[in-house]
């Protein structure tokens, strides 16, 4: 009879060397090593209360340890660690480049359609679908008039830089609510409002027809009537009908 000695030897001397190709286990103690190497847990319970050393085995970057009374435990090396560290930071790595591709792909995607104009490329504020009539000094709520065009188009529409310039500003306000200003490399500043989300940033340098934000109805546009309110202020100073500017840009 195999005595909890006995087994621990043979599992250890089958786990160090396994049989050769082809070798057919014969009865006794091969039987026994075969069973042990794929069944290292047998040991455990064979094994209990012996006064056998545990046995470890050595792998490429764990050990693994077959103590006496106890299920195999497994216990990474720093080889081991340093390998699941460069894992970890090169997945880390690899997301952040997605990250920034994905930016680039829905950057180049935003682009609109531009138009040269006295020399200088422009783009409809919007993508398609819109819609826009002059609504220049049009009553509004508390005694103002309406100093810009409203173009309506789908919330979470693309929303695009009229000209080449500089995102120099990014607010919110109660009538205006998400709302940025572009500077203009003609001179004009040209001002969005009523945005759902900002998509350039402020300081950002920016192409005609970039993308720059999309879409929305906030502040006091009607919830059923999402559009942009677009205002040109010539050389920063006072807004002008930007209606003749839409329809150069829009058709």
């Amino acid at each position: 009879m195999w005595e909890p000695a006995n087994l621990a030897d043979a599992a250890a001397r089958a786990l160090e060397q396994a049989p050769p190709r082809g070798h057919r286990a014969t009865p006794g103690r091969d039987s026994v090593s075969a069973a042990l190497l794929t069944r290292p847990h047998v040991l455990a319970r064979a094994s209990a209360g012996s006064s056998v050393a545990p046995r470890r085995r050595v792998t490429s970057s764990c050990v693994v340890s077959l103590a006496v009374g106890s299920p195999p435990v497994s216990s990474c090396s720093p080889s081991c660690l340093l390998v699941r560290t460069s894992s970890t930071r090169l997945v880390a790595r690899l997301r952040a480049r997605l990250e920034a591709a994905k930016g680039l792909v829905e950057k180049l995607s935003g682009f609109s359609p531009t138009t040269m104009v006295g020399g200088r490329l422009i783009a409809c504020p919007v993508s398609r679908p819109y819609s826009y009539v002059d609504t220049w000094g049009a009553a509004r709520s508390g005694g103002r008039s309406h100093q810009g065009t409203d173009i309506m188009n789908p919330y979470g529409n693309k929303i695009h830089a009229y000209v080449d310039g500089v995102i120099s500003r990014e607010s919110s306000s109660s009538l205006g609510g998400i709302t940025l200003y572009l500077r203009g490399d003609d001179g004009n500043e040209y001002y969005y409002a009523h945005l759902s989300r900002y998509f350039a940033r402020a300081g950002q340098r920016v192409q005609a027809g970039e993308l720059i934000a999309y879409n929305g109805q906030s502040g006091n546009a009607a919830a059923t009537a999402p559009h942009l309110h677009f205002e040109v202020h010539p050389g920063g100073g006072t807004p002008v009908n930007p209606y003749p500017w839409v329809v150069r840009a829009c058709g």
